[in-house]
């Protein structure tokens, strides 16, 4: 075995290449549609704890009667 050969890269068989590239992409998606979704359920959820904060809040500003 030649010096050149052992400082090659294995051969990839059948486009492996490919095939991680387009995994890769799917997972990079999928993370960002993620990451979107966790934003929005944290906006949704401070909006609505602000909302009850307020609500209490003026129930208790309220007289009673």
């Amino acid at each position: 075995m030649s010096d050149e050969a052992a400082d090659k890269p294995p051969k990839q068989l059948y486009g492996a290449d490919k095939t991680e590239a387009r995994l890769n992409a799917t997972t990079v998606a999928a993370r960002e549609i993620i990451e979107r979704q966790r934003a929005a359920q944290d906006a949704k959820t401070e909006r609505l704890k602000a909302a009850r904060l307020a609500r209490d809040a003026a129930e208790k500003d309220e007289p009673e009667g």
